[in-house]
């Protein structure tokens, strides 16, 4: 089963999930802003988990969530 609201950043996190728990593939996006981007715009009245990492820069759409 496909998970695409799984949604990593990196290539490290995207096996890490694929490995633990959806063999079929998750919704790998390339940096924070395209996870923020997919979020916001196919996922904002769904659930969705995106997983970056600590940047320096944080997309602003990301700050609403803990």
């Amino acid at each position: 089963m496909r998970s695409d609201f799984i949604i990593p950043e990196c290539y490290i996190d995207t096996n890490l999930v694929e490995t633990l728990s959806c063999r079929d593939g998750c919704n790998h996006q390339k940096g924070c802003n395209q996870v923020a981007k997919i979020m916001k715009e196919k996922f904002a009245d769904r659930f969705a988990v995106g997983i970056i990492d600590a940047d320096k820069r944080t997309p602003g759409y990301l700050r609403e969530f803990k």
